[in-house]
């Protein structure tokens, strides 16, 4: 299945699973702010 086929990092939602998808993009979001922010860039 395409959950067992991913690499890490990798994420998968069901086409229909549109709040799955936002949240999962928002985490990414998030984490990558986060990360930005400590490097003193931006």
């Amino acid at each position: 299945t395409m959950l067992n086929s991913c690499a890490a990092g990798v994420g998968v939602v069901n086409i229909d699973n549109g709040f799955g998808a936002a949240i999962l993009a928002g985490q990414i979001l998030r984490t990558a702010h986060k990360l930005q922010g400590s490097t003193g860039e931006g």
